[in-house]
C-alpha cells in the first residue's frame, strides 16, 4: 500500500492510496470462495471450480469489481490509521483507478475552535413582571374551562360552538369537505381561512349559507394564496357556553381548592411568576450561548458539515413521512421551494455543529466533569418517569453508549450553567488562559509525503 497525503486544507485532508496485489489478495480470495460456493458453473460442483475458471465465469475484472465493496472501506481505514488521523465523520471514499487500484480518501479532522474572550461576556437579565391583567386572564381561562356547552334555538353568535357540514372550493377544486364537524365561531379565527368564523354569525340551523372568502396573499399553501374560496355551510346544531360566576364557590372547586377568590388570585399569581422565572432562565441561557457563538470561531471541514446536513435532511424526511405527507405537499404548505428548504436545513445543521463544539470546548477548557454518580442519578430519574423512552433505555444494546450520551448531556448543561454565571459577572476572577485553543485553528497535517 502506497499512501500520499495532501496538505490539510479547511480542516480536511486527502489520502491517495495505491493498493498492491498483496493488499487485495485476501478480498479476491474471499469473493472467489463465495462465488464458487453459490454459482452454477458448468462442469463443476458448487465450491469445486478453480479460481481461474471463476474469473473467466465473472468476466474481465469481475472478481476485482466484486471484491472492492469489502476491500475499499477496510483498506481505506488502514491507510487512515497508518497516517494517525482521527476522522470526526466517516471518510469519503472514491475509487479513481483500477490499474492499479487507487483510492481517494477524504478525511475530516476535528474542528478548530477558538472561544475568544468569552470570559468578558456580560448580559443583563430580563425583569420578571406579572401584571394584574395576566392574573385575570388566567382566571378567565379557568372560568372558560369550567363552563358548560348547552344547545340553543337561535342564530349563531360569536363564541358559539356549532356542528356543521362544510364544502370549500377554489376555482372549482374542492379544498375542504367535512361533515358533522364541530367548530368554535371565535372572532379573529384564521381556521380554515381568516373571515370564515365571522361569516357564520347569524347562520340558522338547517338553512344552508353560501359565502366567499379571499385567501391572504401570504397564505402558507402557495397554490391557494391570493385566490377566492367559495363555501357552502349548513349548521345542524348551535351551543353557547354557560360560565360559572367568579366567586368563592368557584375558587373552592378550582385546582386543589381555595377558601376564597383572593386566595385563588394569589395562587395564580405565584404560578405565573414561577413560570415566568423559568422561561426567563431559559431565555437567558440561550442568550448566553448566542453570545458565546459571537465570540467563538469554529472552523469545520466541508465534509463534516455535509455529513451533518445529510443527517438533518434524513431526519426532516422522516418527520414529513410521520405526517403522512408527500415532501412536495409539505413544501407547498410551508410556502418554500426545495432549494429554500435545503438551505434552511443546511444552516440549522451548521448552527447545531457550531454550538455543540463551542460548548464542548468550553467544558474542556474549564475542566467540567461529570461523575458516575451523576450519570446514575440521571438514568434513575429517567427510569422513574416511565413511558416509552424508558423501555427503549432499558432495551438499548449498548448501555455504555447510553451512559456516554447522558454524560455529554450533563456536561453540556454544566457548561451552559457556568456560561450564565460568567454572563452575570459572578464567575471567579481566575479564568483559564484565553490563548488556549487558538493553536487549534493553526493545526495542519504534515506536508505531502509518500509512504
Amino acid at each position: 500500500m502506497k499512501i500520499t497525503q495532501e496538505e490539510m486544507v479547511e480542516r480536511q485532508t486527502v489520502l491517495h492510496v495505491e493498493l498492491e496485489d498483496e493488499d487485495l489478495e485476501p478480498y479476491l480470495q474471499r469473493v472467489y470462495r463465495r462465488v464458487a460456493q453459490r454459482a452454477a458453473i458448468p462442469g463443476f460442483r458448487k465450491g469445486k471450480a478453480p479460481r481461474a475458471v471463476v474469473e473467466r465465469f465473472l468476466g474481465p475484472g469481475g472478481l476485482l469489481h466484486e471484491s472492492l465493496g469489502d476491500a475499499v472501506p477496510a483498506l481505506a481505514d488502514q491507510a487512515v490509521s497508518a497516517r494517525q488521523l482521527e476522522p470526526v465523520v466517516p471518510p469519503h471514499l472514491e475509487v479513481v483507478d483500477t490499474e492499479p487500484v487507487t483510492i481517494k480518501v477524504t478525511v475530516a479532522a476535528k474542528p478548530g475552535i477558538d472561544l475568544g474572550e468569552y470570559g468578558s461576556i456580560r448580559l443583563e437579565e430580563d425583569e420578571i413582571e406579572v401584571e394584574d391583567e395576566h392574573v385575570e386572564e388566567a382566571i378567565r381561562n379557568m372560568q372558560q374551562d369550567s363552563g358548560s356547552w348547552e344547545p340553543v334555538e337561535r342564530p349563531v353568535k360569536p363564541g358559539d360552538m356549532v356542528t356543521l357540514d362544510v364544502t370549500g372550493t377554489v376555482e372549482g377544486r374542492v379544498v375542504l369537505e367535512e361533515k358533522d364537524t364541530v367548530y368554535n365561531a371565535e372572532d379573529g379565527s384564521s381556521i380554515p381561512f381568516p373571515g370564515f368564523s365571522e361569516n357564520l354569525v347569524e347562520a340558522v340551523a338547517g338553512r344552508p349559507r353560501e359565502f366567499s372568502i379571499a385567501i391572504p396573499e401570504d397564505y402558507a399553501d402557495v397554490s391557494l394564496a391570493g385566490k377566492s374560496c367559495d363555501f357552502t355551510v349548513t349548521v345542524s346544531e348551535i351551543k353557547e357556553q354557560r360560565l360559572p360566576d367568579l366567586d368563592d364557590e368557584f375558587a373552592k372547586g378550582a385546582g386543589d381548592g381555595y377558601e376564597s377568590m383572593a386566595q385563588l388570585r394569589e395562587a395564580v399569581e405565584r404560578d405565573l411568576r414561577t413560570r415566568a422565572e423559568e422561561a426567563g432562565k431559559s431565555r437567558y441561557r440561550q442568550r448566553a450561548v448566542e453570545a458565546l457563538l459571537e465570540t467563538a470561531t469554529v472552523e469545520m471541514a466541508p465534509l463534516h458539515v455535509e455529513h451533518e446536513h445529510r443527517h438533518a435532511a434524513y431526519n426532516r424526511a422522516r418527520f414529513v413521512q410521520s405526517l403522512n405527507l408527500q415532501y412536495d405537499d409539505y413544501l407547498r404548505y410551508r410556502g418554500k421551494t426545495r432549494e429554500e428548504d435545503e438551505e434552511e436545513i443546511r444552516e440549522a445543521a451548521m448552527r447545531h455543529l457550531t454550538q455543540s463544539y463551542a460548548i464542548r470546548e468550553l467544558a474542556e477548557k474549564e475542566g467540567i466533569e461529570v461523575s458516575d454518580d451523576e450519570i446514575d442519578d440521571k438514568l434513575q430519574e429517567a427510569l422513574d418517569s416511565g413511558g416509552e423512552a424508558v423501555a427503549q433505555l432499558r432495551e438499548a444494546p449498548d448501555q455504555e453508549r447510553v451512559r456516554e450520551s447522558v454524560r455529554a448531556s450533563l456536561q453540556e448543561d454544566k457548561a451552559i450553567d457556568l456560561l450564565t454565571t460568567i454572563a452575570r459577572g459572578e464567575a471567579p476572577e481566575e479564568r483559564p488562559s484565553e490563548e488556549q485553543g487558538e493553536a487549534a485553528l493553526d493545526e495542519t497535517a504534515p506536508e505531502e509525503k509518500t509512504g
